[in-house]
């Protein structure tokens, strides 16, 4: 439990925080923006370098290989973060991000119940919505997906823009 000074220091360093928020203005979003670039072009370098890396392993066993590889799937996770990052920075706009969708219809349409837009009532694997799949190879869970055959994975606004062929912000007023 926070005793009665913690709770004044802490509400007081918030208000300095807002504060100095409101003072550097759009100099601290280049700053932001310019911190997540570099992040960015560091991932990039990185899975390209374990990219040519692995190429130039082919003819080595795949244990050599796997090593040079296994950390690439979460690069690339971090990669796309790093740019839904960037893309809300630079289009964030008092609180819209392009044509009326606000941040929170975002986290509305995340929390959107998968197993509605898939119409999947039974339990284990599914088939996959992305390839042919003989044997369901396709998971559930956390109102995520998986396809273990494939890779794919995402939330609710990424199984409706693959099962409907539509855009983000199409996607995202339609979970609504």
């Amino acid at each position: 439990m926070m005793n009665e000074v913690e709770k004044v220091w802490r509400e007081d360093n918030r208000e300095k925080v807002k504060e100095f928020i409101e003072e550097m203005g759009t100099v601290g979003k280049c700053i932001k923006l310019s911190a997540l670039y570099e992040q960015l072009f560091a991932v990039d370098e990185e899975i390209n370098w374990r990219y040519e890396e692995y190429n130039r392993l082919r003819y080595l066993p795949y244990i050599n290989r796997a090593f040079v590889a296994q950390p690439i799937d979460g690069l690339e996770k971090k990669q796309k973060k790093l740019e839904m990052s960037i893309r809300c920075l630079v289009y964030v706009d008092e609180k819209k991000i392009g044509r009326g969708v606000t941040p929170e219809m975002i986290m509305r349409a995340r929390e959107y119940p998968i197993v509605q837009i898939l119409d999947y009532q039974g339990r284990g694997n599914m088939r996959c919505i992305v390839h042919e799949d003989k044997h369901p190879s396709m998971s559930i869970k956390n109102n995520r997906v998986r396809c273990f055959a494939c890779g794919f994975t995402g939330d609710s606004i990424e199984v409706y823009m693959t099962l409907n062929s539509c855009g983000f912000m199409e996607a995202v007023r339609a979970l609504q």
